[in-house]
């Protein structure tokens, strides 16, 4: 799936998980968050990357952040990941 479909399809994964963490006592990780939108745009045929990353932030210390990425598009998480140096991907690059 390419184009505006395929858009539209991480549009509504975010949605989705957004809307669901937001019926969840207390806040909700990255970690779930990444899990659960790499496994939802897995059932629907679109290959994802999830990211593990490390950063030392001035006020939080050592800190960690996953994020998931369809190719150069980010679909959760991928706001804050600049500020981390990647650790690992699942899959791993090729």
């Amino acid at each position: 799936m390419v184009g505006a479909g395929h858009e539209r399809l991480r549009q509504a994964v975010r949605w989705a998980i957004h809307t669901a963490t937001q019926h969840l006592p207390g806040e909700t990780a990255c970690f779930p968050r990444a899990i659960a939108a790499q496994a939802m745009l897995r059932r629907r045929g679109v290959s994802t990357t999830l990211y593990y990353g490390a950063a030392t932030i001035a006020g939080r210390g050592l800190t960690t952040h996953v994020w998931v990425q369809d190719g150069p598009e980010g679909v959760v998480g991928h706001l804050a990941a600049r500020e981390y140096h990647t650790l690992a991907r699942y899959p791993e690059a090729r």
